[in-house]
C-alpha cells in the first residue's frame, strides 16, 4: 500500500500542496475513524467512527440540516446504507461500470487505474507546461 501510495503522490501535479498520506495517517492515529474491524482483518468500505469523528460527523449533519432542512424547506429520509446486489443489477450498474483497478499485492488494497493514469498524465504535463 505504501508503494502505491508514494506511487500516486509521485505521479500527482508539483503543486500540491496537500498531504493526503499524512493527513489520513494523522486522523487515524487520533482515532476520527477506523477501518470496521480492523483487529479481525477489516471490511473495505466500512468504517467506525471515535469520539471527535462522531462530533465532527454529528457537526456535518446538523449543518447539512439547517440548509436543506430549514432553509431549502426540502424533507429529510434516511434510507439503507448498503445496497443489495439485485437492486444494482436491476439498475444496470453492474453491466456498465468496469472500472480496471490494480491490487497491492502486499496489502491487498485496490486503486483505480484510470486515476493512476491520470496523475501520471497531469505530472507530465505540468512538467511540460513548467519547461
Amino acid at each position: 500500500k505504501k508503494i502505491l501510495e508514494d506511487k500516486e503522490l509521485s505521479l500527482a501535479p508539483a503543486e500540491e500542496l496537500f498531504d493526503r498520506s499524512k493527513m489520513e495517517d494523522l486522523i487515524k492515529r487520533r482515532f476520527f475513524y477506523d477501518q470496521s474491524f480492523a483487529i479481525y482483518g477489516g471490511i473495505t468500505g466500512q468504517f467506525d467512527f471515535g469520539p471527535m469523528g462522531c462530533a465532527l460527523k454529528s457537526n456535518m449533519i446538523q449543518l447539512w440540516r439547517k440548509h436543506f432542512i430549514m432553509q431549502e424547506q426540502m424533507l429529510e429520509v434516511d434510507c439503507s446504507i448498503l445496497t443489495p446486489e439485485p437492486v444494482l443489477k436491476a439498475s444496470g450498474h453492474v453491466e456498465r461500470f468496469a472500472d480496471l483497478m490494480t491490487k497491492d499485492i502486499k496489502t491487498g488494497e485496490c486503486f483505480r487505474l484510470d486515476h493512476l493514469i491520470k496523475a501520471h498524465l497531469e505530472k507530465i504535463k505540468s512538467e511540460k507546461n513548467t519547461k
